[in-house]
């Protein structure tokens, strides 16, 4: 069992911690694909490095993550049930509670559980020059899946000799660096000139260094208490692994409709491979990649609760403690796309559209399209004021802010966006700020 808590800690340790997440992809709710410029094409669309390298930025670009004033990495973190609001209101109250209490704390969780997520991104370096765009990135994603009966215990507790099922816990987590290059170039096609003033490509390879790798892959059991005692049975089976090596790929096209409209298609990780267990990066029990295993059975009887054969009793009940290598084995990143398209009205009013989504439902996605609009107003030339509204995991609402200043030789952007409510009613968070050098 220590080892299944080993596992679940290091994915769910995380969760108290959109690829490639920056304060502009934030602040715009993901509807800028379209028109991110500089080194904010990696991880988002590797084409507008081609498309505006010539007239709206300057030949180079420089993004330092690790600065003191800008050290922060982007996060998004959040769950599927509860809000601040609702857990101050009904859980943390001092109080016993209430039988209204209860109702509303279990009303909220979602039929498969609670689902905890995050996702982090830490830019190391990103540097642009012409139509090239390259960095390295540390990026971490995961999520712990709570089943609705085990939450119910939590708060109602259980009645005698009716055994709770603790099957359907789920988690998964990884942390990886990314080395990515990306390269945008026009297509100058004749069919392409039908429909657009200019129509460019693009594509990013990145070089995947997989630093940790943890996956509950089975629990399965339940607890039983009788007015004399208690019976628990389980099983389960957790991975832990380190030392991967990989790769993914990301395409992009962005065409000039005209002077006002502009559109793009983004693809992230469409294709992406990580082997892991190939070099010792992280020994964890010996082995750089450990399978861990557990058979339990416990009756215990009310009088032995507190007798002195209690330590011996519980060494007694694990059946089956064993670990193992897991050897080599492959995982995939999860791959996501963006369709989006930008409309300017004026010098100072620009509007972005977008539907996005993942092509995956691990690490806590969903397959679930996503919707979201942002409108940018310049009150001067230097200083954009960002408002976002549309959807976001699990379909909730959600809304954004951005803000920042836009010289022409220095840039730092603040973004923030909320899901699921606003404020502390909210269930998620994103926030992010950065600053790039532009020469």
């Amino acid at each position: 069992m220590r080892k299944l808590i080993l596992t679940i800690m290091i994915i769910s340790s995380a969760s108290f911690a959109q690829s490639n997440l920056n304060a502009n992809n934030i602040a715009y709710l993901f509807s800028n694909s379209v028109d991110v410029q500089g080194w904010e094409v990696v991880g988002q669309n590797p084409a507008n490095i081609g498309f505006y390298h010539t007239d709206s930025i300057a030949g180079s670009c420089l993004n330092i993550g690790f600065l003191p004033l800008v050290s922060i990495p982007s996060i998004n973190i959040g769950n599927n049930s509860f809000s601040w609001t609702l857990l101050n209101d009904n859980f943390f109250t001092g109080k016993t509670l209430t039988k209204k209490n209860k109702s509303e704390l279990l009303d909220a969780i979602a039929d498969d559980g609670v689902n905890n997520h995050y996702q982090l991104t830490q830019n190391i370096f990103k540097y642009c020059k012409n139509n090239v765009a390259y960095g390295f990135t540390v990026e971490s994603i995961g999520n712990t899946q709570l089943p609705k009966s085990f939450m119910n215990f939590g708060i109602n507790g259980n009645r005698f000799n009716d055994p709770l099922s603790i099957k359907d816990f789920d988690g998964e987590a990884i942390v990886y660096g990314d080395f990515s290059l990306n390269i945008g170039h026009e297509l100058k096609k004749e069919f392409a000139k039908k429909y657009f003033e200019n129509l460019y490509w693009g594509i990013g390879v990145d070089i995947i260094l997989g630093s940790l790798y943890g996956e509950v892959e089975k629990v399965d059991g339940f607890i039983t208490t009788k007015t004399d005692g208690l019976e628990i049975a389980g099983k389960a089976t957790s991975k832990v692994t380190s030392g991967g090596l990989g790769f993914a790929l990301d395409f992009g096209l962005t065409g000039k409709v005209n002077e006002k409209l502009t559109t793009s298609l983004s693809l992230q990780n469409p294709i992406s491979l990580i082997k892991w267990g190939i070099f010792n990066f992280i020994k964890i029990d010996g082995r750089n990649s450990t399978e861990y295993e557990y058979d339990y059975y416990l009756n215990l009887e009310s009088e032995q609760f507190f007798s002195d054969e209690i330590d011996s009793l519980l060494d007694a009940a694990v059946e089956t403690n064993s670990t193992k290598n897991a050897g080599q084995f492959n995982t995939t990143l999860p791959a996501s796309y963006n369709l989006s398209a930008s409309y300017i009205f004026s010098e100072k009013v620009k509007t972005n559209f977008a539907i996005y989504g993942y092509l995956s439902n691990k690490y806590g996605l969903d397959f679930v399209p996503k919707l979201s609009t942002a409108i940018t107003y310049y009150p001067v030339q230097s200083w954009p004021i960002i408002i976002g509204i549309g959807t976001s995991k699990s379909n909730q609402f959600a809304w954004s802010f951005g803000t920042g200043i836009n010289k022409s030789g220095y840039r730092l952007n603040i973004g923030i966006s909320q899901y699921g409510g606003m404020f502390n009613s909210s269930k998620g968070l994103f926030f992010a700020m950065d600053q790039s050098f532009y020469f």
